[in-house]
């Protein structure tokens, strides 16, 4: 994930001692706050650590959901899984977009079940959060639930990423069934998909060659990618 470089307009001071940063967090102005917690996140020091991390239990919501929102770059973070485990249960759909963003761009270990708990609650309201859904491990439980989620996914992308989760995770070992899901799918996207998906599992896709899609035939006439 490439390091942002300006909020609001300003220039991320990356390049400010830590002492600095930290008393720029006092700042009344919200945007101070900010390119201060940016900055602070990737410094591995136990000063900017407690200093950022001080903020996960602020009285300001928005001061406490940027911190959270950041502070998982720091490598110190191990010790907070129980933190982000909450923020997964928690009511307010902005915590748990956070906790999500933290699984998918930092790896950040989590409780499964409160993942995909929080996954399931909130299906109708994520977007690319689904990504998080990839820090599952491999298990016959973790298939089905994927399956379960695919089935009522509400929007094309949604389907789109569950989909590349399930193949990444389970094509080798469930392909037949898996090009028999994406294969049946009114989403031209997921039918190539399961063309692509059965040419690298030997599964006969000449059937599909006359589908309504271009973009299917293409796939389906073409080579492996």
């Amino acid at each position: 994930m490439n390091r942002k470089e300006i909020v609001n307009g300003q220039r991320i001071p990356y390049e400010l001692e830590t002492e600095i940063l930290i008393q720029m967090l006092g700042s009344q102005d919200m945007t101070i706050f900010c390119l201060a917690c940016e900055a602070l996140s990737y410094r591995p020091e136990e000063r900017a650590y407690s200093a950022l991390s001080a903020f996960l239990i602020s009285k300001d919501y928005f001061r406490r959901l940027y911190a959270f929102q950041v502070i998982f770059r720091n490598p110190r973070t191990a010790s907070l899984q129980w933190y982000l485990d909450e923020q997964l249960s928690s009511e307010d759909l902005n915590f748990v977009r956070a906790a999500l963003h933290n699984i998918m761009y930092y790896q950040v270990a989590c409780s499964e079940e409160k993942l995909k708990a929080a996954v399931y609650a909130h299906y109708r309201s994520l977007d690319d959060e689904f990504y998080a859904l990839a820090a599952l491990s491999i298990s016959d439980d973790n298939y089905q639930y994927l399956k379960s989620l695919w089935k009522v996914a509400c929007t094309s992308i949604s389907q789109e990423i569950i989909s590349k989760v399930l193949i990444r995770g389970y094509g080798a070992t469930k392909a037949e069934e898996l090009f028999s899901l994406l294969s049946a799918s009114s989403n031209p996207k997921l039918r190539v998909m399961a063309v692509y998906h059965a040419k690298e599992n030997g599964i006969a896709t000449e059937h599909m060659a006359n589908d309504v899609d271009g973009h299917v035939r293409k796939a389906v006439k073409g080579s492996k990618r």
